[in-house]
C-alpha cells in the first residue's frame, strides 16, 4: 500500500473509532462498542491483481448480525475505495451495488478502473452479506453441487426434488452454525449500507445498483428516506414489488422473441443463419426426446468431464446468453453451431456454462429470495404457462426448484410493507434494456411512476445497461455530475446494430487457451507454451551469439553455410511469429467477443494460421540440411532444439486450422 493509501487508510481508522465511541456513548453493550467499524487491511491483490492501483483502500465494514440484539454476532463485509482519477475530486463518492442476491463486486474491479464515474469521484465496491471476500461466506460450495445436479441426466420431475435436497443441507448446515436466517436480507443489507457512509465519514454519496443491487438501492432509499443520497441510478430496475418468480418464463419469451426478431430483420443475419428461430424450437424439441452428452474437460466444477445437456439445460443456457448485448454480435454464430451439434463447441459451452454457475452464491441468493420473493409468488406457478409459446413453458423449468426449497427453507418471511413501492424525492435515473430476459423494461417504467423525482429510460441491450456500452455510461456519468440537469439522450438513437459474425475460422481450442491462460490459469498449459515459445528464443539468441564470436574472431560462417542459418532461423521466426498471433488473436476475442472463441476465430484474424504449413516444410528442409552439412557438436544440438520445437509447433498450428 504506497503513502497516499496509508493516509487515507489511517483516517478511515480514526473515523471508525469516532463513531464507535459515539456509539457507546448513545447505547451502551458490547455490541454497540464494537460496531459499526472500518477496520483497514491490505487488498486482495493476490486474488485481484486489478486491486493493484495507487491509492486504493481495502477494509472490513464490522456490522452485527441483527441490530436489535446486543449480543448478535458480526459480520465482516469486504470494502474495496478506488480513488478519483483527478486530483481535485469531488466530496461525493459513487457506491456500486452489485447484483444477484449472490454476486460480488470486488472480485472483478477491471471494468471500474477506466469507469468515468471515476473520473472526478471516489468509487467504492461493497461485497454484500456472504459474498466475494465478506465472512463468513454462507456454503461456498452449494452453487457447486447444485450445478453439478443439473449436468446430470435428470427429467425434470426428478432433478428438482434432487436441488432441493442439497440446497436443504445447506440450510442445515447454517442453522448447526448459529445463522439467523431471517436476517440476511435487504432491509438489513440496506442499514449496512448506511453504516458504512457514516463510518467512512461521508455526508452524501451516489448509489449505482444493478439488477438485484437494484432493490438493494431502493432499500436505502426508503430506510434512510433519502438522507444522505445526492443521486440514484437503477440499472436494469428488480423493484420489491415485482412478480419475479412467477413471470421469470415470460419474460425470457419476449426476450428471445426480441432477438429472434432483430436477427431477422438484419439481412446478413438472417442469410447467413436462415430459420434459426424454427431450428431452435426442433432443437428443444429433440433434446425432449433425447439429451445429449458432452465432454468438457475435467474440472473442478465437473470432475468426471460429463454434462447431460437436456432441453431445461439447453432453454437455461439460452438465457443466460441473452444477459449481455456484447456477446449478441457472436450468439446467434454460437447458436447456430450447437444447432448443428458441434462437439467441440458443445464442450465449450459447456465450460462456460459451468464458470457462470459458480460465480454466483447461491445460498445468499435463496437466504434473501426465500425472505423476501417466496411468501409473494405464485405457488401454483401459473404465471409460468401463461407464454404465447407452450414449449418455452414447457423447458423453462430452471427456476422451479426455488418454490420447493423455499416452501422448505424457513417460516421467516419479510412483511407486506417492506414489498411496497417506494416513494422517496430523490434525483433517480432508471435504466432498461429491450432484450433484458430477467428483469424486463416494463418493471423500471412503472417503478419511475412511483418516485417523485425520477427519469427512465430503455436502450436497445441486455441485462445491465450501464456496461452495455459508451452510450449509457456517458449518460449515467452526465447525470451524477448534474442530477437536475437535462440529459442528452440522442445516442440512444445512434447506438448501432450487432454487427453479426456471420463467418469463422472453425478453431474451438481457442476456448481451451483462452480458458488456460485468463479465464482459469492452468500452469501446465501456459507451462507448456512459454517452455516452446522460451527454447526457441533461446535457441535463436544461441544461434545469433555464436555467429557474432565467430565474427569477432575472424572466423568464416558456419559450416551449414548461409542455407543452413536462414533455414534455422527462419524456422524459429515462424514458429514465434504464428504463436504471438495465435495467443494475440486469442486475447482479442477474449476481450471483445468471448463467446466466439467458444467457435473459433474470426478469418481476418487468421492469416498467420497457415504459417504452419510454410514452417513445417521450413523444419523438414533445416533438419536435412544441417544433419547432413554438421558435424556432431553444440550447432547440431541448436538445430535440433529449434526444429524439434519447429515441429510441435506447427502440429498445434496444423490443428487449428484445419480443426484437426
Amino acid at each position: 500500500m504506497g503513502t497516499a493509501a496509508r493516509r487515507i487508510a489511517l483516517g478511515l481508522a480514526c473515523l471508525a473509532l469516532s463513531a464507535s465511541a459515539a456509539a457507546a456513548q448513545e447505547a451502551p453493550g458490547p455490541a454497540a462498542l464494537a460496531v459499526p467499524r472500518f477496520e483497514p487491511t491490505d487488498c486482495w491483490v493476490e486474488e485481484t491483481p486489478a486491486l493493484d492501483v495507487d491509492g486504493v483502500v481495502c477494509g472490513y465494514l464490522v456490522v452485527p448480525e441483527r441490530r436489535d440484539e446486543p449480543e448478535a454476532r458480526l459480520l465482516r463485509l469486504a470494502v474495496a475505495i478506488l480513488p478519483a482519477l483527478s486530483a481535485d475530486k469531488n466530496p461525493d463518492p459513487v457506491l456500486y451495488l452489485h447484483g444477484g442476491p449472490g454476486g460480488f463486486a470486488i472480485a472483478s474491479p477491471r471494468s471500474w478502473l477506466a469507469s468515468p464515474l471515476r473520473r472526478d469521484r471516489d468509487l467504492i465496491l461493497l461485497d454484500q452479506r456472504g459474498v466475494g471476500f465478506s465472512e463468513p461466506r454462507l456454503c461456498p460450495d452449494l452453487s457447486l453441487r447444485d450445478f453439478r445436479v443439473i449436468a446430470a441426466d435428470h427429467a425434470p420431475g426428478d432433478e428438482i426434488p434432487a436441488r432441493v435436497a442439497v440446497a436443504v443441507t445447506c440450510r442445515d448446515q447454517l442453522l448447526e452454525q448459529g445463522i439467523d436466517l431471517g436476517a440476511w436480507n435487504s432491509t438489513s443489507s440496506a442499514r449496512d449500507v448506511e453504516d458504512l457512509r457514516t463510518v467512512l465519514g461521508i455526508e452524501e454519496w451516489n448509489l449505482l445498483g444493478v439488477s438485484y443491487g437494484t432493490r438493494l438501492a431502493l432499500a436505502v432509499m426508503r430506510e434512510t428516506r433519502g438522507a444522505g443520497l445526492r443521486s440514484v441510478v437503477l440499472d436494469s430496475a428488480y423493484p420489491p414489488w415485482a412478480p419475479a418468480w412467477d413471470t421469470k418464463t415470460p419474460d425470457f419469451a419476449r426476450a428471445l422473441d426480441e432477438f429472434m426478431r432483430a436477427c431477422e430483420g438484419d439481412r446478413a443475419c438472417d442469410e447467413a443463419f436462415p430459420h434459426l428461430r424454427d431450428r431452435t424450437r426442433s432443437a428443444l424439441e429433440e433434446l425432449i426426446r433425447k439429451p445429449v452428452v458432452t465432454h468438457p474437460t475435467p474440472n473442478d466444477v465437473l470432475p468426471d468431464g460429463v454434462f447431460v445437456n437436456n432441453a431445461q439445460d439447453f432453454a437455461i443456457t439460452l438465457h443466460q446468453l441473452l444477459y449481455d448485448s456484447r456477446t449478441y454480435a457472436s450468439l446467434p454464430l454460437l447458436l447456430d453451431a450447437l444447432l448443428e451439434r458441434n462437439p467441440a463447441v458443445e464442450r465449450n459451452a459447456s465450460e462456460m456454462m459451468s464458470q457462470r454457475a459458480v460465480a454466483l452464491s447461491r445460498a445468499v441468493n435463496l437466504i434473501v429470495e426465500c425472505y423476501e420473493r417466496a411468501p409473494f409468488q405464485s405457488h401454483g406457478r401459473q404465471a409460468r404457462y401463461d407464454v404465447a409459446d407452450p414449449l418455452i413453458a414447457r423447458v423453462h423449468t430452471y427456476f422451479d426448484a426455488d418454490y420447493d426449497v423455499c416452501a422448505a427453507w424457513s417460516d421467516a418471511h419479510a412483511s407486506e410493507a417492506e414489498m411496497r413501492p417506494v416513494r422517496v424525492d430523490v434525483p433517480t435515473l432508471i435504466l432498461a434494456g429491450r432484450f433484458d430476459p430477467i428483469t424486463p423494461p416494463q418493471w423500471g417504467e412503472r417503478t419511475s411512476r412511483t418516485l417523485p423525482d425520477a427519469r427512465f429510460l430503455e436502450f436497445p441491450v441486455g441485462h445491465g445497461a450501464y456496461r452495455s456500452g459508451a452510450c449509457p455510461r456517458a449518460v449515467v456519468s452526465a447525470f451524477v455530475d448534474d442530477p437536475s440537469a437535462a440529459l442528452d439522450t440522442r445516442c440512444i438513437e445512434r447506438m448501432p446494430a450487432p454487427d453479426y459474425w456471420t463467418r469463422v475460422r472453425q478453431a474451438p481450442d481457442a476456448w481451451t487457451l483462452l480458458r488456460a491462460f485468463v479465464l482459469q490459469p492452468d500452469v501446465r498449459v501456459i507451462g507448456a507454451v512459454g517452455g516452446g515459445m522460451g527454447a526457441l528464443v533461446l535457441g535463436l539468441l544461441g544461434f545469433g551469439v555464436r555467429r557474432l564470436l565467430l565474427r569477432w574472431r575472424g572466423h568464416r560462417a558456419a559450416p551449414a553455410g548461409p542455407s543452413g542459418h536462414a533455414l534455422v532461423l527462419a524456422t524459429a521466426w515462424t514458429a514465434l511469429a504464428f504463436w504471438a498471433g495465435l495467443l494475440g488473436g486469442v486475447f482479442w476475442v477474449g476481450a471483445n467477443h468471448p463467446l466466439l472463441s467458444l467457435v473459433g476465430l474470426p478469418y481476418p484474424a487468421t492469416a498467420w494460421l497457415w504459417l504452419p504449413v510454410l514452417g513445417l516444410g521450413l523444419a523438414v528442409a533445416a533438419a536435412a540440411r544441417l544433419w547432413s552439412d554438421w558435424d556432431v557438436g553444440p550447432r547440431r544440438f541448436v538445430a535440433a532444439d529449434l526444429g524439434l520445437w519447429g515441429v510441435a509447433v506447427w502440429t498445434l498450428g496444423l490443428r487449428f486450422l484445419f480443426d484437426l
